[in-house]
């Protein structure tokens, strides 16, 4: 939780270059452009069992696998700064 303006933006200048470093890092993780020709973060895991496998982001700070939808380096961040709880909530 922090502080925030009435159109919403937080009102700690710290807070609001947080948030700026986890979007860049969002940005890049989904994006060709940004991430060098690779959509896949930088941190993954793979997970074979037989034939099948499974391959999942982790967090660079727990080594947790993360939703593949969310840059582990923006979740790590916002964690570290405690910006959201160890277990965020999934919508």
């Amino acid at each position: 939780m922090y502080a925030t303006d009435e159109e919403g933006a937080p009102t700690d200048g710290r807070v609001a270059d947080i948030l700026m470093q986890a979007t860049l890092y969002q940005a890049e993780h989904g994006s060709p452009e940004l991430s060098g020709g690779k959509v896949l973060p930088k941190n993954m895991r793979t997970v074979k069992i037989d034939q099948i496998s499974y391959t999942a982001a982790t967090d660079p700070v727990t080594g947790r696998v993360v939703e593949d939808r969310y840059s582990p380096r923006a979740v790590g961040l916002l964690r570290v700064e405690g910006l959201v709880p160890a277990h965020p909530r999934v919508v």
